[in-house]
């Protein structure tokens, strides 16, 4: 009876019998197969490593999202209670979404922005109101009124504060 001659798949050499390749592999590529398990195992360990990193960076972008969008756990602003008591004086805030002063006079409020009183006069804009800037004779941006007068340009806090009697205090 003739045997089947078996060959080693790493270096391909020969043998009359499997129990023969088998001793070769363990004597003469034992450091082959204890890499190829162990590269197995790293290999097992990468997809899980991966899937775990990968949800928790989603999951603190999604945090931040979420909370950028809603405005929950936000610090207060600088001048919260300087911007309610504008709204509580009656001062509005008259602007265009395009228009560059209107961003400059909001920044300087901050994140407080959402306690004034504001008014989008172009009608492309969110929430906007043009019938109110018609009204109120609104010819440029930012407009403030203040007790029925109005102040055109970009005005300082200090004076926003002078005009309205609000104190003007940093949290």
């Amino acid at each position: 009876m003739m045997m089947e001659k078996v060959s080693c798949d790493i270096c391909n050499r020969k043998f009359k019998t499997n129990e023969a390749l088998k001793q070769h592999k363990n004597v003469i590529h034992k450091e082959v197969i204890i890499t190829t398990v162990e590269r197995k195992r790293t290999l097992a360990k990468v997809p899980i490593i991966g899937v775990v990193s990968a949800l928790l960076v989603i999951g603190v972008i999604g945090y931040f999202a979420f909370t950028s969008i809603t405005g929950r756990f936000v610090e207060p602003g600088l001048y919260d209670e300087f911007a309610q008591c504008l709204t509580e004086k009656g001062a509005v805030f008259y602007g265009a979404y395009w228009c560059p002063h209107c961003a400059e006079q909001k920044k300087m409020f901050g994140p407080s922005i959402k306690f004034v009183k504001y008014v989008e006069c172009d009608p492309k804009g969110k929430n906007a109101q043009p019938e109110l800037c018609v009204e109120n004779n609104i010819r440029g941006y930012p407009t403030w009124i203040i007790d029925g007068k109005s102040y055109s340009g970009v005005q300082s806090l200090e004076k926003l504060s002078k005009l309205t009697n609000c104190p003007l205090e940093k949290k």
